[in-house]
């Protein structure tokens, strides 16, 4: 899966994950995903299963439709 980053630009899953691990983001070891409800957790999976099937809105559509109001 890729992700967009602050300068548009597309970065793999694992780089994000290796840059939040080694960020310092997280200064304890703890999961904050098992702090989530299940239903909270049912969500992010599902929407991880829909981005990896390639079903979802690129930014420039979604950016598009947001101009409409701003």
């Amino acid at each position: 899966m890729q992700v967009i980053n602050k300068t548009d630009s597309f970065v793999s899953e694992s780089d994000l994950l290796y840059t939040l691990n080694t960020s310092g983001v997280s200064k304890t070891n703890k999961d904050w995903f098992t702090d989530m409800t299940k239903e909270e957790q049912e969500e992010i999976k599902k929407g991880l299963e829909q981005a990896d099937k390639g079903d979802f809105i690129a930014n420039e559509k979604v950016m598009q439709r947001f101009n409409k109001w701003h």
